[in-house]
């Protein structure tokens, strides 16, 4: 108002006031942004601090037991944290008096143009009164109305921001209230009652009688796809495609009294869509569904509903009513005698747990907070109406444990135990034994394998298996013959969790049951000074089954003439073959590769010279080294199978380059997120020796009680624990050969020790390299661990310890792995097993732009999932029930190989494919 009363009174000398105006707008435009920004920041950073001292006061006992260090790091924490929102704040400042100098300077200018106006031109044809009131009103310009004007407005613009999502969001939820209206009645419309009246019917009383059960050629779309799909049209993005029918054409029969499990890998929804499809959560797009030769479209939903049986496992769903037990069992008060419900708790195990049926349940510690319990009830609810047709959807559900801030990851728990899964097996094959039993298994899960191993139980008794893989019907027929088609998985549960559930359940199945993996190796190894074979800690995974990224039969020709230059010289004499090392292939390769061989030696050196975190590069790297290997396989310079070796030897030389470079960094990162300091352990080479297996002579003394002395079965599990651990220098000193123990002690004084071999350097003859290898054995696995931290293990009674923790890094390109790959927990299990601890970190690595990584950490436990799942009448640990025999069975491979020349040769000579047969016929679990 000040400035259009001056420019009023200037008349046409305002028009001078326009570039000063536009001059100030820009300047006004500038400031905006920052200012912004920089309120946004210092509110952040001001939160952060307060968040941090709120949790250091929760948390002041925890950080003073960790010593004075930990008290300091905590209190350089929250000074960094103040420094950052000073500076933020100080950069506020240095923006604010940026803005206040130019409007101060535009002011001047302001206040210079109507004076000088008024004194030169002006003085003649006004009173002094006007003259005054402009210039007046100038000054007001300059005296800062301008200015506040701009920051008020700068620290508005958030609040106008928020308010403008906020009427989105409100007119997006009319939106979607108004779809949801319109689809579901179109869905309904679509899938009217096949009926020409359109009229629900009514069945007999007894209906269904016999749980007779056909889909034919089903198929339905969920209504909330249809609803994205009208969003998608009305604010245009997507690609304008029909939503995924969550059934296309499914077509099956199920006799009465058939016992049925579904795995499904569904596309839109984690819950069953043949459950769905059953109970007409959402009516069919085609098809339809006969129950005993009615067509449930023609059904009421109350009719229905209340003639079939369902019993969910998920929490939400599974519901307990306030009241009293007889309310909990018979909501509807129906005439049913107390001796039934007392019959039917009987039947879930769950009359123990009920003092009388008139009184509630225990408190809130007691059935209803428990999810197995309270699954259980749903499912006597269910028997009590004895019902011709079952569903018994298993859904998993996260239950977070007790509240734990020093825990990085809380562990997924599922509603199915071993004791809840036990009783539902025995309910489905006594108390349902008439009826028709579906068994939903969707395959999305938070926690695969322990899940899946969990069901295993339920699965092995299913008269059929019904796998339906993206809304399709893939396979009907026996878990035995399901099984039978696919022996060469075993383990893969872990890195497949958006498989196809039909491996998922073949790999759980197997196992189950570990008995074929307990084959004694009768081949004597007594007298042997030396292990007949070395593993890579690494490599453990691979050469067992566990894992397909690598090839097995490779590592079995690098096991067999491990240490043995000369009989692999002999044996390439013999077949006429030449020997070359992998660089020197790689240079062969390189040097055949025609006009693309400068860039790909480019990129060799430049992984030689590569500095930590370099990731971005390296993906650049390796996409051009890609591009010039198809330019020399399209020139024909190089064949396919050359291409694709030389991928494989660059990739590794240039992923070993800067992965092992930016260990240290992860390292430190993983100190600063856990507050725990690493022990580096790389300098020394860890080895875990295991036995000789014994004669058959000598098996009675490793077999477990109760069995027949007279078999060939081995007790692997006793060999586990003679493993022997041992520890040798990566770089031999010059000193006598002495033995120097390796502590590794935490501040509560738990000690890992170990003892150190060092030899001479200067005599590298044979009788002292023998020194050198781990005492004598059968074979043994060796590796470097990256390090060693003390954690603070926190019990279930509020007891805590510092324990000592493995700490394995592991570089990702592409992405963290959620859960990690199972191959590389058996790794750290391996390097826990050297050093004899129970638990370690596998600390996931990324890098960004900067320097710093980003890490996710995992905390793997031995004896708990994947390491140990569940099993019949027990656990299975998977190192001592698969690794460890899988272990012995290739070693005896290796030795096989190398007592027996034609078949070494052959084996050395012979194709792919032939190396693989000859492989998997020593070893069938590869």
């Amino acid at each position: 108002m000040a400035l259009l009363t001056a420019m009023a009174v200037t008349r046409l000398y305002a028009l001078l006031l326009v570039p000063v105006l536009y001059i100030y707008a820009h300047a006004a435009r500038s400031y905006l942004r920052p200012a912004r920004d920089l309120f946004q920041l210092e509110r952040m950073a001001q939160q952060s601090a307060r968040v941090h001292v709120a949790e250091t006061l929760t948390g002041a006992r925890v950080v003073r037991a960790f010593g004075l260090a930990h008290v300091h790091r905590v209190l350089g924490h929250h000074f960094w944290l103040l420094d950052i929102a000073a500076r933020d704040a100080h950069l506020g400042l240095h923006v604010d008096q940026w803005l206040s100098l130019r409007v101060q300077m535009y002011g001047a200018v302001i206040v210079g143009i109507v004076a000088g106006s008024a004194f030169i031109a002006l003085r003649q044809t006004l009173s002094g009164g006007l003259l005054a009131l402009a210039l007046y009103e100038a000054l007001v310009v300059d005296g800062g109305a301008l200015e506040s004007l701009v920051r008020v407005w700068a620290w508005l613009s958030p609040v106008f921001s928020t308010a403008a999502r906020t009427e989105a969001a409100v007119r997006g939820a009319e939106v979607i209230t108004a779809n949801v209206a319109y689809s579901m009645a179109a869905a309904r419309r679509g899938s009217a009652p096949l009926t020409p009246t359109h009229t629900e019917s009514n069945p007999s009383l007894s209906w269904p009688t016999k749980g007779d059960l056909r889909f034919d050629a089903v198929s339905f779309r969920d209504p909330a796809a249809a609803i994205v799909e009208d969003l998608a049209d009305i604010f245009e993005i997507g690609d304008g495609g029909a939503p995924p029918l969550s059934l296309k054409g499914v077509s099956f029969r199920l006799q009465a009294g058939e016992k049925v499990a579904v795995l499904e890998s569904s596309v839109t929804s984690s819950v069953s869509s043949v459950g769905r499809a059953l109970l007409r959560v959402h009516e069919l797009t085609a098809g339809r569904i006969v129950v005993d030769g009615v067509d449930i479209a023609t059904l009421g939903l109350r009719t229905l509903r209340s003639r079939v049986a369902c019993v969910s496992a998920s929490a939400p769903n599974t519901a307990l009513y306030d009241g009293s037990v007889r309310m909990q069992l018979n909501p509807s008060a129906a005439n049913i005698e107390d001796e039934r419900l007392w019959a039917v708790l009987r039947a879930v195990g769950l009359s123990s747990d009920v003092a009388t049926l008139d009184g509630p349940f225990p408190g809130v510690t007691g059935l209803c907070q428990n999810s197995c319990n309270r699954f259980l009830l749903s499912l006597a609810r269910a028997l009590l109406s004895e019902p011709s047709l079952v569903v018994l959807a298993l859904a998993p559900v996260l239950v977070l444990p007790p509240e734990d801030d020093l825990q990085l990851h809380p562990d997924p728990l599922f509603v199915l135990d071993d004791a809840t899964a036990t009783t539902l097996q025995r309910v489905i094959h006594e108390e349902l034994h008439d009826a028709t039993v579906l068994l939903l298994l969707p395959s999305s899960t938070a926690f695969v394998q322990q899940d899946q191993a969990q069901r295993s139980l339920l699965l092995k008794d299913m008269d059929r298996v019904l796998v339906v893989v993206d809304g399709e019907m893939s396979e009907l027929s026996t878990p035995a013959k399901l099984a039978a088609m696919d022996q060469a998985k075993m383990v893969l549960v872990n890195t497949r969790l958006d498989g196809d559930p039909f491996n998922l359940y073949t790999q759980a199945l197997l196992l189950k049951d570990q008995r074929e993996f307990a084959a004694a190796r009768n081949n004597s190894t007594e007298g042997c000074n030396m292990v007949i074979v070395r593993y890579s800690a690494s490599k453990v995974a691979l050469v067992t089954g566990l894992h397909d990224f690598g090839d097995p039969a490779e590592e079995l020709l690098n096991c067999v003439y491990q240490d043995r230059d000369e009989l692999l010289a002999q044996d390439a004499a013999r077949l006429q073959l030449r020997l070359v090392s992998k660089d020197e292939e790689l240079a062969t390769l390189v040097d055949k590769s025609g006009s693309a061989a400068p860039q790909l030696r480019a990129a060799l050196r430049w992984a030689e010279r590569a500095t930590p975190a370099r990731v971005g590069a390296t993906k650049r790297v390796l996409e051009g080294v890609e591009k010039r290997l198809k330019e020399a396989q399209s020139s024909k310079k190089l064949a396919k199978g050359e291409v694709e070796e030389a991928r494989k030897l660059l990739a590794e030389k240039i992923h070993t380059s800067v992965g092992t470079r930016n260990e240290s960094l992860a390292l430190e990162a993983y100190e600063r997120q856990t507050g725990s300091k690493v022990r580096l352990t790389n300098e020394h080479i860890y080895y875990l020796t295991f036995p000789p297996p014994p004669k058959v002579d000598g098996i009675e003394k490793l077999m477990p009680p109760g069995d027949d002395a007279e078999g060939t079965t081995v007790d692997y599990s006793v060999l586990a624990e003679q493993s022997r651990r041992t520890v040798v220098p990566k770089r031999k000193t010059r000193r006598g050969c002495m033995s120097v123990a390796v502590k590794l002690t935490s501040e509560e004084g738990t000690t890992v020790e170990t003892q150190v071999e060092e030899q001479h350097e200067e005599s590298m003859d044979s009788e002292e390299q023998q020194e050198n290898v781990p005492p004598a054995g059968y074979f043994s696995v060796c590796g470097m661990v990256d390090g060693v931290a003390d954690a603070l293990i926190i019990s279930g009674d509020d007891e805590w310890e510092l324990t000592p923790i493995v700490v394995e890094v592991k570089n990702r390109m592409r992405g963290f792995r959620k859960p990690p790959p199972l191959y590389d927990q058996v790794q750290l299990a391996v390097y826990m097993k050297m050093l004899g601890l129970e638990q370690g970190d596998l600390v996931q690595c990324m890098y960004g732009t900067n320097s710093k990584p980003s890490i996710q950490v995992s905390r793997i436990v031995l004896g708990v999932p994947p390491l140990c799942l569940p099993a019949a009448g027990g656990k299975l640990d998977i190192w001592t029930n698969v690794v460890v025999p899988r272990l012995y069975a290739y070693t005896a491979t290796v030795q096989k190989l190398r007592d027996e020349e034609l078949l070494r040769l052959a084996f050395l000579n012979g194709t792919e494919e032939e190396r693989r047969a000859v492989l998997r016929a020593e070893c069938d679990f590869l």
